[in-house]
């Protein structure tokens, strides 16, 4: 007997693009614009699931928010509880709608709402803040919850300086390595830099703390940089190497006045 050589094979679609193929491959006995609304239905129902997969996951997380918002004033002694601040809490419903998604930026703005009905916290809360967190990417909330323990961290900037004249070229500025979730330098130098540009921290390489800067001398890209200085004065091509080496400029960024309210409010 004869092996049958066929073989059947399964290919499990969503059912809308399941019936749109039917629909297209049978008889024609609908209106081209039934016939037309099929095909739409194949060449974009992949874009269709991932937008409702987007919805699934935007209403998750207005349900978190909400439930944080309530959590959090709930915490709320009775008698420290004020009326809501209609402005401020318009407005950061408003702003949230685009961050639900993202954990620590969600629970500011849960914080900053439920804080601006806290006797308590009320003198730390302003209406700009909803914009300052609107503008912040969670790297920056991450960075910026730090200085929950500490007011200022130590910084560097990577340079090429010579010898002769001191004159110098940056390689890398803003060299942060305090968040131990995160080892982009590029992305921290970023971050940092916008949390500058928010007002809620100042950098500065006129001042330094007496401790902290050896460990800049351990990171992948400050080796990258001395192999890179080691290579080019061997080559002996560029001339700016010749009389120049790799140094470190200790630096430090530190909490301003405004990022202290701003975490006492939102964090």
């Amino acid at each position: 007997m004869s092996e049958d050589k066929n073989m059947n094979i399964s290919i499990n679609l969503p059912d809308s693009v399941d019936n749109a193929i039917k629909n297209v491959t049978d008889k024609p006995t609908r209106n081209v614009g039934d016939i037309l609304n099929d095909i739409y239905t194949l060449v974009f129902g992949e874009f269709h699931n991932k937008a409702e997969k987007k919805r699934i996951e935007l209403a998750a997380g207005i349900e978190k928010f909400k439930k944080e918002i309530e959590e959090n004033i709930n915490n709320i002694p009775p008698e420290k509880q004020l009326e809501p601040n209609a402005r401020l809490t318009l407005t950061a419903l408003e702003s949230a709608k685009y961050t639900v998604e993202e954990e620590n930026l969600r629970k500011m703005f849960a914080r900053l709402i439920a804080n601006s009905m806290n006797f308590d916290y009320e003198k730390y809360v302003h209406p700009s803040y909803v914009s300052i967190i609107k503008d912040m990417s969670s790297l920056d909330a991450e960075n910026l919850s730090l200085f929950k323990t500490s007011r200022q961290f130590p910084i560097a900037a990577y340079r090429l300086t010579n010898n002769l004249d001191r004159s110098f070229h940056t390689f890398a500025q803003n060299v942060f390595i305090e968040n131990p979730k995160r080892f982009d330098i590029k992305q921290q130098g970023q971050s940092l830099s916008s949390l500058e540009r928010l007002g809620l921290v100042e950098i500065t390489y006129t001042e330094h703390l007496n401790i902290g800067y050896e460990k800049f001398e351990k990171t992948d890209l400050y080796l990258f940089f001395s192999e890179k200085v080691a290579k080019e004065k061997q080559d002996g091509k560029n001339p700016i190497f010749s009389n120049s080496r790799l140094t470190i400029q200790p630096g430090l960024v530190q909490l301003t006045s405004l990022g202290e309210d701003f975490i006492k409010a939102c964090m």
